[in-house]
């Protein structure tokens, strides 16, 4: 199977459906880690981050992964040059279903790594996403068992 870059299009819907589907967020939005270090680290005695840190958290993280694909497919592919997109507020746009979503993470998280097995993406990074599609898929199978008892 051959990797692919991700359009920023694409980048943009699956940040917009994580940060709409709040269960998901809640679940996985951020790691525990990173809530902790914000407390511990917190000069101003807060111990919870607001909705806009936890937002641009998980942009940043989004950031990092949509990098790690370009590079991994342009490494692949021996590119001679290439140029690098960054996520921005402006491509927050479009919504995918969980089943959209589920198969979009998955496939992002394939494409990080190049067919010689070299990934370009943090262990941190790779749990976090490998968070986000566990718990989408948990939640998906809770919804069909939900839907089924009735």
């Amino acid at each position: 199977m051959s990797l692919f870059k991700f359009t920023w299009e694409e980048i943009g819907a699956i940040c917009n459906s994580v940060l709409s589907h709040k269960e998901l967020w809640d679940r996985a939005g951020v790691p525990w880690k990173e809530k902790a270090n914000f407390a511990l680290l917190s000069f101003d005695g807060k111990t919870q981050m607001s909705w806009n840190q936890k937002k641009n958290n998980f942009l940043y993280f989004m950031d990092r992964v949509w990098v790690a694909n370009q590079v991994a497919v342009d490494f692949a592919y021996n590119a001679k040059s290439f140029e690098i997109q960054r996520l921005a507020e402006e491509h927050l746009k479009g919504f995918l279903s969980p089943p959209v979503l589920l198969r979009k993470l998955e496939s992002l998280q394939y494409n990080l790594i190049t067919n010689s097995g070299r990934s370009f993406i943090s262990q941190e990074d790779s749990e976090r996403l490998e968070s986000l599609i566990s718990v989408l898929s948990r939640l998906m199978l809770e919804d069909y068992q939900r839907k089924e008892k009735i």
